[in-house]
């Protein structure tokens, strides 16, 4: 027999289709060296000579200080010497006279990401009417509101943006339901890349892809046409694919009273962005030049090297702060071969501000859909997200299996659980899944509903299928609203729940078992356009009837060995089963599902009577004993003539033993 453990290993690795998140994203902080040069080469017209009076060098993308981003060291080398100035967020080479025809700069610098996220503690309103008022290190927030070259903001974009955010309240969702549009909206394409400067938004949004640039111009046009300020950031980001740092551009968001928030669309990063995104400088419209040049020269043509920038990790330290609670829990933790079983993850957000999260499946078999999804908490709010696995159907019928599912999010840590699977499971369909998880997922037009303290549990701890089940729901209102109209519904069945300040209630529901299908229900609190859900799981034990047939042989000669066989069968899970055969001796198993066969060897004069009498004794999964005893006929030829005596014998002497 192959060993199970090493069946098992070879299977979860096959199994395991989506790579770990990278280290990167969550060390605390992360050191990155940068290296960036440019030249400009002059070049004689018609005289053979050179003759150049200035160079001057206007840079905006180098290395600086940020919030989150601390400017470990910069270095700037000129050749020839050239004098360099500093001022506000640009850099100034200048080149008088210079003696030779090339002219280059280098910049080499560290920096220090932070892995940190912007805190807003409580709800900012939206849409916005009051002007902005830029705190001390910001500077025109108006600017950033207004039309630019390629963020130009047509009637097709105000009409999207308008049916984004179309009833939405809150500042804050209203960023992360239009990064989300975008994202899941507009594709990543190289298509458009030209020598020229990059789409306009209005462009993106006819043609649904672009590259970075394009696709944050876009998302930026839709939020200004909502009057919220964005603005681009032109950098580095790390890409695992390449295992190099590339140019990329992303957007920050004003946030009235709490700063600029990042949102990277393409990296699905929507508040926060990870610290191997290397911002090198801040513009009003991403067709701003990262070096512009002008100069004054005789007979002489100039020539430029565009910049080029390089940069790497030098080190890692430090794990992100947690901030949230992750779990996994699969609706079905066994399964036939080749289901589709749905599991929950659920995150709760254990601060006192918004936190956004990008959660990953990051160990799982295939997955019906993308493998991570961006996701926005409330503080203190905790929200559950549904993906469905297919099973290999391919497995050998021989064995059980078992495949672990984990999800993983930076400042959430990870989770795992395991779903085990084999030929004789219950089969679960594809349908079942999708309509599963359609019944079982949250409504994100509503806000979450703050201050309701609210769970529901079933009163016992299990519940056999015959049975109706009761789930009781306990609620406190432990904020400074009374909740009225109040409506606490599962399912179509709703109750009146309206609650006072400081008010406590319990609501409950009788759900006979026989009439549902799944063991997993979702429960609503609703109070206007606010709602809090909660998934009580019931266990459902399914009674085992194990019944025996198919006996052999039907006839036998006397005094042969041989075998008996017979059949099990139970549509639901049995376990700790024990046959005894009556003078032959018994068989057991440790669970089963399903049909199999059973064998025991034998001598034929142990059914010299004509019969057999089989006990079948076996338990469900909490324990409870079944039992039951049958007789199969046997038909026994040849007997010899002196043990027909003792049997003819026995019938007339009951208490005479032979």
């Amino acid at each position: 027999m192959v060993n199970k453990q090493v069946m098992l290993f070879l299977l979860f690795l096959a199994l395991m289709s989506f790579a770990a998140a990278s280290e990167f994203s969550d060390s605390a902080v992360v050191e990155i060296a940068v290296e960036e040069y440019a030249s400009v080469v002059g070049v004689p017209e018609s005289s053979g000579f050179v003759s150049i009076n200035y160079l001057h060098a206007n840079v905006s993308l180098f290395p600086k200080e940020f919030e989150n981003q601390v400017l470990a060291e910069r270095e700037v080398r000129t050749m020839p010497k050239a004098d360099v100035e500093y001022a506000g967020d640009r850099l100034f080479v200048k080149w008088t006279q210079p003696t030779e025809a090339m002219m280059k700069f280098t910049i080499n610098a560290k920096v220090r990401n932070a892995n940190n996220i912007v805190r807003v503690p409580s709800k900012i309103s939206f849409p916005r009417t009051e002007p902005y008022r830029a705190g001390p290190f910001d500077r025109d927030i108006d600017q950033y509101t207004k039309a630019s070259e390629f963020i130009d903001i047509t009637p097709e974009i105000r009409q999207k943006s308008a049916e984004i955010l179309e009833g939405e309240t809150d500042y804050y969702r209203a960023v992360f339901r239009t990064a989300s549009w975008v994202n899941e909206n507009i594709n990543y394409s190289l298509d458009t890349m030209t020598e020229d400067a990059v789409q306009k938004a209005s462009w993106v949004l006819e043609n649904r892809y672009g590259v970075c640039d394009e696709i944050t111009a876009l998302f930026m046009a839709l939020l200004r046409a909502a009057n919220i300020p964005a603005r681009f950031v032109a950098g580095q980001v790390y890409s695992e694919k390449d295992e190099s740092f590339g140019n990329h551009g992303w957007a920050e968001v004003y946030f009235p009273g709490y700063g600029w928030a990042p949102f990277d669309v393409t990296f699905r990063q929507f508040g926060w962005v990870d610290p191997v995104h290397l911002k090198l400088s801040i513009e009003a419209d991403p067709s701003e030049p990262s070096v512009s040049y002008s100069w004054k020269a005789s007979q002489t043509k100039m020539n430029i090297n565009h910049l080029t920038i390089n940069a790497w990790v030098v080190s890692l330290s430090g794990t992100a702060e947690k901030h949230a609670d992750i779990s996994v829990e699969p609706l079905r933790t066994s399964a036939a071969n080749g289901s589709y079983v749905p599991f929950k993850v659920t995150v709760k957000n254990l601060e006192a501000y918004y936190l956004p999260l990008l959660v990953h499946i990051t160990k799982a078999p295939d997955l019906l859909e993308d493998n991570s999804r961006a996701i926005l908490l409330a503080p203190h709010e905790e929200k559950s997200m549904f993906w469905i696995a297919s099973l290999p159907e391919d497995a050998s019928p021989r064995y059980v299996y078992t495949t672990t599912i984990e999800a993983n999010a930076v400042f959430a840590g990870s989770a795992e659980s395991q779903i085990s699977f084999s030929a004789g499971k219950e089969y679960f369909s594809k349908e079942w899944a999708v309509d599963t998880v359609e019944r079982l997922s949250p409504h994100e037009e509503k806000e979450f509903l703050p201050d309701l303290a609210f769970e529901c549990t079933p009163v016992k701890e299990y519940y056999y299928r015959s049975e109706t089940a009761e789930i009781k729901c306990s609620l406190e209102n432990k904020g400074n609203t009374n909740f009225k109209p109040l409506k606490v519904c599962l399912e179509a069945q709703c109750k009146d729940a309206d609650m006072l300040i400081g008010e406590k209630k319990e609501v409950s529901w009788l759900v006979p078992l026989s009439q549902v299908k799944a063991s997993d229900f979702v429960i609503s609190a609703e109070s206007r356009n606010m709602m809090k859900y909660a998934y009580p799981k019931i266990r459902i034990i399914e009674e085992p009837v194990v019944q025996m047939s198919d006996f052999r042989p039907l006839a036998v000669e006397y005094g042969l060995d041989t075998n008996l066989s017979f059949f099990l069968k139970s549509d639901a899970e049995a376990k700790n089963i024990t046959m005894d055969v009556k003078n032959v001796g018994y068989s057991s198993i440790s669970s089963f599902s399903g049909v199999r066969e059973i064998m025991l060897p034998f001598n034929s004069r142990t059914a010299r009577y004509g019969f057999m009498d089989v006990k079948l004794t076996y338990y469900d999964e909490v324990g409870k004993e079944y039992s039951s005893e049958q007789r199969f006929s046997i038909e026994v030829v040849n007997i010899p003539w002196h043990v027909r005596l003792g049997l003819w014998i026995e019938q007339l002497l009951p208490f005479v033993s032979f």
